[in-house]
C-alpha cells in the first residue's frame, strides 16, 4: 500500500464513527425509543437503508484505495480514482 493510499484510507476510516453513531440511533428509532420523532414507515426505511449504504461505500472506497495502487493508470487519474469515489 502507498503513502496516498494510507492516508486517504485514514481519512475514509474517520467517517466510520458517524457511521457507528448512525446506527445506535437507526436502533433506537426501530426499538420504539425515540416515538416523540413521529417518524413514518417510510422514513425509517429509508432510514434504514441509508445506514447499509454508507457501511458499504466506505468499505468500497477503501478497496478502491487498493485497486487504485495496482492499476495501471498515470499519477493523476490515480489521485482521480482515488478521491472520487469516497467524495
Amino acid at each position: 500500500m502507498t503513502n496516498e493510499a494510507r492516508k486517504i484510507s485514514g481519512y475514509i476510516l474517520l467517517t466510520v464513527p458517524t457511521i457507528i453513531y448512525g446506527g445506535y440511533f437507526l436502533l433506537n428509532v426501530l426499538s420504539g425509543q425515540q416515538e416523540h420523532l413521529q417518524l413514518t414507515d417510510f422514513q425509517k426505511s429509508m432510514f434504514r437503508a441509508g445506514h447499509a449504504h454508507a457501511g458499504v461505500l466506505v468499505i468500497l472506497a477503501l478497496l478502491i484505495q487498493l485497486f487504485a495502487d495496482h492499476a495501471t493508470l498515470s499519477y493523476a487519474w490515480k489521485w482521480i480514482a482515488r478521491l472520487s469515489f469516497p467524495i
